[in-house]
């Protein structure tokens, strides 16, 4: 290292001895590197600004714009992105100065000044940078391909905040058809520029419902990244990617979070973010983005305590960072906004909804993102459910007609926001209008023309089809006067449609705990499911609908049972071949682990774990199946031959609440029937997570 500050001096040194000043401007990234200032970011900052100043007395125009420039990739390694904004504002004098004809220097600066607006969360200002830097460019006729790869994957990156889905794809391709005419001896072109294509490809298969692609470009965008670090000398560059690579691992927390694998997305999560720290400082807005996700997994996953100091820590963060970033702040708040919520703090959660949908406003102007979507929609039904209804209504309403207008239309997002408005209407108790929203939701075409689609994204695209239809079928029965058998059997029949696509999401689920999320998280669909059974049976005295009534109510208390046993590691299972049940703990405690023993940033063992876990599960459904169906098996199992496993003279009793009425299921090897018990007016509902007796 020392030999390396030595050389540089000396090269230095000489060049100003020549007085050939245009040759100084690519030391200032040695000048201004962390690595060669042992770390100290202030010297570092500082030196280079002291060269870039002499540079800026004696040097050719050109020059002096690529000093300003690298200058301003060190303000931006230093977290300084608005001082680097501004720093690029005085180069323009100099830029306007080169003579030479067809220059890409005042492009070049639009593009920079719009990458440091888009760090700012300021999208409408960087949206703007980038296409006035497109139509210079177009204007030079240089055939700069490279730039172009740059300028077209900003563009898509801009259309895809404002939500314009075809015009993302359309620049997101144009970006991966100019790397075609680059050199690819450079490995910038061959490895990084095609690994940042990829990684932002992802995010838009992701939104259009192509999860499993969305997840493997990411694989080869990390991949990608680390073929550049392996092989690189560059230290700006190669600091670069290894935050691309921890942006890519948290896309891909965000796909797994979507199809409900809580657990793996906060794994990764947490990974990502122990890489970060390696990299920048505490408030850098990396660090702030971490823990900003890290609040969202841990909301998800009902960690609430410590949702909220990641949450309040971001926030806090925010306030001190250097520069601020609206779209983060809003994303904060947000979040800061359903853990209020969800503990109960009505006041503060109100104020922190609309706190964040007054700063998404801000960065985005009249247009919307996805995630500013997202936060309209939980602020929609938190409204409702807290009566406030023309708030509701208004915002839900706010989503609907965007996303059957613009390029959300036909997309996902319509479906979502058509159930939310249903939702909406729903616990407002506007049961006409729950219904004709509902109708239109299940009458979206989720799986496309071809109608062929992969399990994981078969679940990503049905991930709120159940809620359509609980909805559906419960405005329904409120509305219905008369709820004959025929009606019933018809809302069980799209009720049971539903279980069946949450059965689904279980498949690809491996943690029990997460399956115990997925049953909570849509309790209210399998209450409805009891409810249905319950009246069919009390209506019609079938006892198939009783049998599968206990059957639904014992399932969900086995899944929890199930889960607390997948904890203990002394549990033996009898006519299993040790041998199996040996490899099944080394792989999951493989999966547990493949991020501790991941290095530099890649996640092979990772993936590898995560690809052989599922192979196991197959192996073992087909070779043992008794004992995948009692450790991995369906939501609900059916209890057709419960009565002949009953002993002579033995009865077993089972309490269970269906809605607010308490009843006893009494079964023995001759008798089967559910009787209500009537309580006194103080008594209070114990849950069933402690009734286990018989």
């Amino acid at each position: 290292m020392a030999e390396a500050r030595t050389e540089v001096a000396k090269n230095i040194a000489f060049y100003k001895a020549e007085k050939n000043y245009d040759s100084l401007y690519s030391y200032i990234q040695f000048e201004g590197s962390f690595k060669l200032n042992n770390g100290n970011k202030n010297l570092a900052v500082k030196k280079a600004e002291k060269l870039t100043e002499e540079i800026k007395k004696y040097a050719n125009p050109h020059y002096v714009v690529e000093a300003i420039t690298e200058l301003g990739w060190i303000y931006d390694d230093a977290g300084k992105h608005q001082e680097a904004y501004n720093l690029l504002n005085t180069a323009i004098p100099f830029a306007q100065k080169n003579t030479k004809p067809n220059n890409t220097d005042l492009a070049s600066l639009e593009y920079r000044q719009g990458f440091y607006a888009s760090k700012l969360g300021d999208f409408p200002l960087a949206k703007s940078h980038y296409l006035k830097a497109l139509k210079m460019l177009i204007k030079t006729g240089q055939p700069d391909y490279v730039f172009y790869n740059q300028v077209y994957n900003a563009l898509g990156g801009m259309m895809w905040q404002e939500a314009k889905l075809d015009s993302t794809k359309y620049y997101f391709q144009e970006a991966v058809k100019v790397l075609e005419k680059t050199d690819e001896t450079d490995i910038m072109n061959r490895f990084y520029r095609p690994a940042l294509v990829k990684m932002n490809l992802a995010v838009l298969w992701n939104a259009l419902g192509k999860n499993q692609e969305a997840i493997a470009i990411s694989e080869e965008s990390i991949a990608g990244f680390q073929e550049y670090i392996n092989r690189s000398t560059d230290e700006a560059r190669t600091y670069k990617a290894r935050n691309h690579q921890c942006v890519v691992i948290d896309n891909m927390a965000a796909f797994y979070n979507t199809l409900g694998e809580y657990s793996r997305s906060q794994e990764l999560i947490e990974y990502s973010f122990l890489q970060k720290k390696k990299l920048f400082d505490e408030n850098d807005i990396n660090i702030i983005i971490s823990n900003i996700i890290l609040a969202e997994a841990k909301t998800a996953s009902r960690d609430f305590e410590g949702a909220a100091k990641n949450a309040d820590t971001a926030l806090l963060l925010l306030k001190s960072s250097g520069s601020a970033d609206l779209y983060w702040e809003a994303a904060a708040l947000s979040t800061r906004a359903t853990i209020y919520e969800h503990a109960e703090d009505i006041e503060n959660a109100a104020l922190y909804y609309e706190k964040a949908r007054i700063v998404y406003q801000k960065t985005m102007g009249n247009t919307y993102t996805k995630d500013f979507l997202d936060n309209i929609l939980e602020y929609s039904l938190f409204a409702a459910k807290n009566g406030k209804k023309e708030k509701a209504l208004a915002l839900a309403n706010e989503t609907y007609n965007f996303t059957h207008n613009g390029d959300f239309k036909n997309t996902l997002q319509e479906f979502y926001h058509t159930t939310n408005l249903a939702q909406v209407h729903y616990l407002l108790k506007n049961y006409r209008e729950a219904e004709r929203f509902s109708d239109e939701a299940l009458r979206f075409n989720i799986l496309g023309e071809n109608g062929k689609i992969s399990t994981t994204d078969s679940i990503l695209s049905q991930y709120r089809k159940p809620q359509a239809l609980l909805i559906n079928a419960a405005s329904k029965y409120y509305l219905a006067e008369n709820k004959n058998p025929f009606l019933l059997k018809e809302l069980l029949q799209q009720i049971e449609e539903g279980i069946s696509i949450l059965d689904q999401r279980k498949k690809i689920i491996t943690n029990h705990e997460d399956v115990t999320l997925l049953i909570t998280e849509n309790e209210e669909l399998l209450n409805f499911a009891e409810k249905l059974r319950l009246e069919l049976y009390q209506t019609t005295k079938d006892p198939q609908y009783l049998d599968k009534l206990i059957a639904l109510h014992e399932s969900s208390i086995y899944n929890r049972i199930r889960s607390r046993l997948n904890l203990r590691d002394n549990v033996r299972f009898k006519h299993i071949p040790q041998e199996i049940l040996a490899r099944e703990n080394i792989l999951k405690n493989k999966m547990k682990s493949s991020l501790n023993d991941s290095e530099n940033s890649s996640l092979s063992s990772f993936f590898e774990a995560s690809d052989n876990w599922e192979n196991f599960l197959d192996s073992l459904k087909q070779n043992f199946p008794k004992y995948f169906k009692m450790r991995y098996a369906t939501l609900e199992e059916s209890l057709n031959d419960l009565q002949q496993k009953i002993p002579e003279n033995t009865t077993v009793v089972r309490y269970i609440f269906i809605e607010d009425q308490l009843y006893a299921f009494v079964v023995s090897p001759s008798i089967k029937k559910m009787m209500r018990l009537y309580l006194e007016l103080n008594f209070h509902p114990i849950s069933t997570k402690s009734i286990l007796e018989l």
